[in-house]
């Protein structure tokens, strides 16, 4: 069957739902007046905040694809609870969270900013971002989670994904993660001005382009399979 999507983006976390193309109207769920669907529901949820703007409808979906966005939700538990409710029998739902861990180039890059700013009060602002980071770095975690949440047949993956880039594109990354949005909410903007002058001349310095890494991501699936 050919499937619509309906794809929404949050910072770099995303989700994809699957249905049919004929239920999708201007390239979204079609919404009644009261901004309700019968054939499923706008995804506007805030995974700091634990808010809707609209539930969605459950046994709609083909599929749904959780990219990177598990960790940033305060109750994981419960979003997912809502993806596999919003499932048609037989729909699966995908999921995919990072396994963590330093390149000499983060570690680079945590060595500066520990200059400027404390390794605890960085973390500490972090963590509301993104509070199951750690927790969904386990391929254990993220299996249970998704058991937990009524899927069968659940298969993980580990996949790693090599990465190339300039000196100043690694920095523009790093600016705008988690980490480096937070850092420059708490410094002020003449001293993350002067702490982006800082980690350009280290990296300039010591490090030689391309600067070239190995990402590792779990691939997780598993279905519906109940009415």
């Amino acid at each position: 069957m050919k499937q619509g999507l309906f794809f929404v983006r949050r910072l770099t976390a995303s989700m994809t739902l699957l249905q049919p193309s004929g239920e999708m109207k201007g390239g979204r769920p079609a919404m009644s007046s009261n901004g309700e669907s019968t054939k499923g529901a706008a995804w506007a949820y805030d995974p700091a905040a634990s808010t809707y703007d609209c539930l969605l409808v459950p046994k709609v979906f083909a599929g749904v694809f959780a990219n990177f966005v598990l960790s940033h939700f305060a109750n994981y538990e419960m979003a997912l609870l809502d993806m596999v409710q919003s499932l048609r029998p037989g729909g699966r739902l995908g999921a995919t969270t990072w396994l963590l861990g330093q390149s000499e180039f983060s570690s680079a890059w945590h060595d500066v900013a520990e200059s400027f700013i404390s390794k605890d009060l960085l973390r500490d602002a972090v963590r509301p971002v993104i509070p199951w980071e750690e927790w969904f770095a386990e391929a254990t975690h993220l299996r249970e989670s998704l058991q937990d949440a009524g899927l069968a047949s659940v298969d993980v993956q580990q996949r790693e994904y090599r990465v190339s880039m300039s000196v100043g594109e690694y920095l523009a990354y790093r600016e705008s993660s988690v980490q480096g949005r937070c850092m420059r909410q708490i410094l002020g903007v003449p001293l993350w001005d002067r702490f982006m002058e800082r980690t350009a001349e280290v990296f300039r310095s010591r490090l030689r382009e391309p600067l070239e890494y190995m990402n590792t991501a779990h691939l997780a699936a598993g279905s519906r399979l109940y009415p």
